[in-house]
């Protein structure tokens, strides 16, 4: 009787292991869609200056990625590429989010229904361009203003290693 009672006692202990195990993992799935709701979708924005200086004007600047400056260069002129800012935005369809990449520069990004962000980058105040494409999609390049020798462009992306 006594060794009939202690396997009992084992299947229900290993029973509610089990539920408890189960109602864990059930609140963690929860908790994930709730945070990941809340936290949007990232996109990663860079501030690209493009020039034929082999050296950055500001020593906190750095190179693009090859990725993006392959792009950059198939399609413009200068020879240099570099990163003068990046940020990064959590954007959700219940309204359009917005940082600034420099004093004259912003981007705002705004996901829709449909399963497209849109992108747009303003220059002191007035859209300059704007990018509709698909979350899924790897990057998105806008161009800028052209200053004397040097060319800015703003960088879209859902690749943190862009």
């Amino acid at each position: 009787m006594g060794a009939a009672r202690q396997t009992n006692r084992n299947q229900v202990c290993d029973g509610m292991k089990a539920l408890v195990i189960f109602c864990s993992l059930c609140l963690l799935g929860i908790g994930g869609a709730i945070s990941a709701e809340n936290h949007g979708t990232a996109f990663y924005v860079q501030l690209i200056r493009g020039t034929d200086d082999a050296k950055p004007r500001e020593t906190s600047w750095k190179p693009v990625s090859a990725r993006v400056s392959k792009r950059l260069s198939a399609a413009f002129r200068p020879q240099q590429y570099w990163e003068v800012n990046r940020v990064t935005l959590n954007a959700s369809k219940e309204k359009p989010v917005k940082a600034a990449l420099s004093a004259d520069r912003t981007v705002e990004i705004q996901l829709f229904d449909s399963g497209e962000a849109e992108a747009r980058y303003y220059f002191k105040g007035k859209l300059m361009r704007k990018c509709r494409q698909a979350t899924h999609d790897k990057i998105c390049i806008m161009g800028g203003t052209r200053e004397s020798e040097e060319s800015w462009f703003v960088a879209v992306s859902r690749d943190k290693t862009d």
